[in-house]
């Protein structure tokens, strides 16, 4: 599923940037929002995920893909299965907007560790099919 054609920068006009290149050709850390496409074995079948960035900069004094007071790269991806990257996505923008905040990097950089994967958390979920 090509996920890109279907994503919105949304109110805040983000720039949401999309990879499956494993040498990160469309730089997604970079992006207010990036993601990385992946493989990722559950329930014993290979489940299309994306890894996600939040408040990338190709700055070189903020190069941290990620969403971290003061972490560097990896701090916090939190994966989703690429059904349901829209919709996190939109929850992300939506959690930005209700805030107040205009600076989605700097609203983003402000959460704590494990925010996003605490509002990510039910779009992570697979269950087994029987």
């Amino acid at each position: 599923m090509l996920a890109a054609p279907e994503l919105s920068g949304g109110q805040a006009d983000l720039n949401i940037r999309v990879s499956g290149c494993h040498n990160g050709c469309a730089q997604p850390e970079t992006g207010d929002i990036g993601i990385y496409g992946e493989g990722k074995r559950l329930h014993g079948k290979l489940v299309p995920h994306y890894q996600m960035y939040f408040a990338g900069s190709g700055m070189a004094t903020t190069a941290s893909p990620i969403v971290h007071k003061g972490r560097g790269a990896g701090a916090e991806r939190p994966r989703d299965t690429v059904v349901r990257v829209k919709k996190a996505i939109e929850r992300v923008q939506a959690a930005h907007i209700g805030s107040g905040e205009a600076s989605f990097f700097t609203w983003a950089r402000a959460q704590e560790e494990g925010y996003f994967k605490q509002l990510l958390a039910d779009l992570a979920d697979v269950k087994a099919q029987i």
